[in-house]
């Protein structure tokens, strides 16, 4: 495992991978780290952030590349997509994300990157079972660090030789906690070896192709896939339940949190005469509201509706069948900036 403690210049060039954001649906995700990558250039480092979307900070030291051209037309139902066993909706997620790294890899700016001269001494790829990016850490020579959106997965645990036991960890698709019963564990511990068996005799060979397809110089995957420098956790010890962390495994849960910014006056006019307070509802930019299924819509507007408080739901569409009066739908707003604000009492996501 390489380390970054050691005598390094005062200033360092990062590349930033975020993947999450290179699907057109995420944009919530794409400004996380355009954030960290904004705050890295602004201390002096040369930055390159490879995204979904532009950004709109004006930092000379940033380079932003853009990813769309061969994403546009991959797309996922996460509803849909969750639906079934955690087995299947663990192997569906598997492989549609395989469909997202072949896309982004075969990005013509991708692809100028990777055939450029450019040095970076830091790659951060944002890690949610895309293998094949460790080629770039090797192509380039550069410190591989993870950084994740959610608590450490399994496949990270494995990575770095973590101790994550599923006695109380539980698996990422599942509905247990970390208080499971002995059933709940049972099926946690089996679903912790089938679907690691399913992963290194399928889904790492499939990288480990498409790695070399694009990186055709660097080692195999298996020989570089636990050279990792440094993992960066989206998770907080107050708000997370307690788990196992190795000393360079680092929770940042709320970097990107910035002072809210003055809302417009439609809207701030609705919190202030919001006299019960406000409910904000928001499933993110991945999950669309257009993809709920109609009895999951019904029973949340049941509940919701009841309620003596207004609520502001992000709604993609124009319209929301049997809408309550106390909804107000919106197809946009700045989570921070609402939150920032004393009417809103707490968000459902």
């Amino acid at each position: 495992m390489s380390s970054l403690r050691q005598e390094v210049p005062e200033f360092w060039s990062f590349f930033i991978y975020n993947l999450t954001a290179t699907t057109n649906s995420v944009i919530s995700f794409s400004r996380s780290w355009q954030r960290g990558a904004t705050e890295l250039a602004a201390r002096g480092h040369e930055v390159t952030l490879i995204t979904g979307y532009e950004t709109k900070e004006n930092v000379t030291n940033l380079k932003t590349i853009v990813v769309n051209t061969h994403l546009k037309g991959i797309s996922a139902n996460m509803f849909r997509m969750s639906e079934g066993s955690m087995l299947w909706s663990n192997m569906k997620f598997d492989n549609y994300l395989l469909s997202v790294a072949e896309g982004t890899l075969s990005d013509d700016n991708v692809q100028a990157l990777i055939k450029s001269k450019e040095h970076f001494d830091v790659v951060i790829l944002e890690r949610l079972r895309n293998e094949a990016f460790h080629g770039f850490c090797a192509h380039f020579k550069a410190h591989c660090v993870l950084s994740t959106s959610m608590p450490a997965s399994r496949l990270i645990n494995l990575q770095l030789g973590n101790s994550a036991p599923p006695s109380y960890v539980p698996e990422m698709c599942s509905t247990f906690s970390n208080n499971m019963n002995f059933f709940e564990r049972l099926s946690n511990a089996f679903a912790y070896v089938f679907l690691t068996i399913w992963y290194r005799s399928y889904m790492q060979p499939l990288h480990n192709n498409l790695m070399h397809k694009h990186f055709p110089d660097v080692p195999d995957l298996s020989d570089i896939f636990h050279n990792i420098s440094l993992v960066l956790i989206n998770a907080h010890t107050a708000t997370n339940p307690p788990v196992p962390l190795l000393p360079n495994m680092i929770d940042i849960g709320g970097y990107h949190i910035r002072q809210p910014e003055p809302l417009s006056e439609d809207l701030k006019a609705y919190l202030d005469s919001s006299n019960e307070g406000v409910i904000l509802v928001s499933m993110g930019s991945i999950l669309r509201s257009a993809y709920i299924s109609d009895s999951k819509r019904e029973a949340i507007l049941n509940a919701l509706g009841n309620l003596p408080q207004n609520v502001l739901w992000k709604w993609d569409e124009e319209s929301m069948p049997n809408q309550p009066r106390n909804i107000r739908l919106v197809k946009w707003l700045l989570q921070n900036d609402v939150l920032g604000s004393v009417f809103c009492q707490f968000p459902v996501s």
